[in-house]
């Protein structure tokens, strides 16, 4: 999803042109499924905590143990308490073609956070692989990132690996992209493209109303800014779920949507890239499984 290069990264043509392969046009809409599968949603469960009820090992259904958002809304009240380990199949769909699948997964290890995205979509006789990673770690009840890395491999081209390396002591971001490198100085809090994602969950659950967050990718700093459009009810195979929309216009006029659901804590149902003339693309969320969370967590 719009937050990673598109196909037109690996390419010389413009990303408002049909690609050629041998005859066969290929949409560059399969930009936006580069874009949606190495995006780095935060697929967090719902609440966990030493002091909490244990949560189901399977999840096939909503769960009824979402943070009561009056009781988060206390200054006593503790944060992230909706960080848990868990697992998560999205299906990725091109207007109603279903292109390929996605996978998530959330661990714990001695407090550090990892959260890993594997995808494998294909379109004709193009297929795209990818694996992204982030790293991230709580301290005072703010989320500083550690880490952040993302491996995509499109057919016909060279891999494209990006690697962000957070050193929060002497506020220094060191960054890789292919050959070229980058070092930048941090003087407040600065998110990668998946993490913030974790902190608006983070935000919403507070009852906060205002979205802004400052993202690092490839060298530079941007502005992300989300608004809350509506509510939808999204039918996925766990079951028709409620949800919040919420937006994000990008200055080239494209489109970013999240729809998440108050009762799973604001956990992603549905992911959208839009752009004009352009055939939508869209995850969906299949299933979501729970894991135990580590004595060490």
């Amino acid at each position: 999803m719009e937050y990673i290069d598109s196909l037109s990264s690996h390419q010389n043509n413009s990303s408002k042109k049909d690609i050629d392969f041998g005859g066969a046009k290929l949409s560059s809409n399969l930009k936006f499924l580069i874009t949606l599968m190495t995006l780095g949603l935060v697929f967090c469960s719902a609440q966990a905590s030493a002091e909490a009820e244990p949560l189901p090992t399977n999840k096939n259904q909503p769960s009824d143990k979402a943070v009561n958002l009056k009781t988060v809304d206390s200054p006593k009240a503790s944060q992230w308490k909706f960080l848990h380990p868990y697992s998560a199949i999205y299906d990725v769909y091109s207007s109603d073609d279903k292109l390929g699948r996605a996978t998530r997964k959330m661990t714990n290890t001695n407090g550090q956070w990892l959260l890993e995205t594997k995808a494998d979509i294909s379109k004709y006789f193009i297929k795209l692989k990818s694996n992204e990673s982030t790293r991230f770690q709580v301290v005072n009840r703010e989320l500083q990132t550690d880490w952040f890395y993302s491996h995509t491999k499109v057919t016909f081209k060279k891999p494209r690996v990006i690697e962000q390396t957070f050193d929060w002591k002497n506020k220094v971001e060191t960054g890789s992209k292919g050959k070229r490198q980058w070092q930048l100085k941090h003087q407040q809090q600065v998110f990668d493209r998946v993490s913030h994602i974790i902190q608006l969950r983070e935000d919403l659950l507070h009852g906060k109303q205002v979205f802004n967050y400052k993202v690092s990718y490839k060298g530079k700093i941007h502005d992300y800014q989300y608004s809350i459009e509506n509510n939808e009810t999204i039918d996925t195979k766990m079951g028709a779920l409620k949800t919040l929309k919420l937006v994000r216009n990008k200055s080239n006029g494209d489109v970013f949507t999240l729809w998440l659901a108050p009762e799973l804590n604001f956990i992603p149902v549905q992911i959208g890239q839009f752009e004009q003339d352009k055939p939508d693309v869209k995850l969906k969320l299949k299933s979501l499984t729970y894991e135990p969370l580590a004595s060490n967590s």
